[in-house]
């Protein structure tokens, strides 16, 4: 349904949750993983995910790239932490997506729907002068 904003929810075209990654693997290693200082990875090569890390890094300057405006703080936020792997002697390599697969098609239209309607939920907050909620929203 639309809102008053004119928006389509991306609740009406899905109910299904959105998740990132491969859901349930955290807790399926939970009884294999140890806690451990990065120190003791020195002299190893760790691949990331890259779009995770900007991903993350993205909540600091949220607003300006939904916006279009200049901003580095996600790719700083990168930096940093690679930066932080580099200190205890860790060479980080970073991995980024290749093509869309098609076996994710709908996982990245259902994606695309929810930022769709974050951003006109955002933009309405602005309007109305709600700068943190449009915050939360971006």
């Amino acid at each position: 349904e639309p809102h008053a904003t004119g928006c389509v929810s991306a609740r009406a075209t899905s109910e299904r949750a959105l998740h990132m990654g491969i859901l349930g693997l955290l807790k399926a290693l939970d009884d294999v993983s140890q806690d451990r200082h990065i120190s003791e990875y020195a002299s190893l090569r760790a691949a990331i995910d890259g779009n995770c890390w900007l991903h993350a890094g993205a909540s600091q300057c949220a607003m300006e790239l939904a916006s279009g405006k200049p901003c580095r703080k996600h790719i700083d936020f990168c930096l940093r932490r690679m930066a932080l792997l580099e200190r205890h002697g860790i060479e980080p390599v970073l991995v980024f997506d290749g093509d869309a697969l098609p076996e994710k098609r709908q996982t990245h239209e259902e994606r695309s729907r929810r930022r769709a309607e974050k951003r006109c939920e955002a933009e309405h907050r602005l309007r109305r002068g709600d700068l943190p909620g449009a915050r939360a929203c971006f």
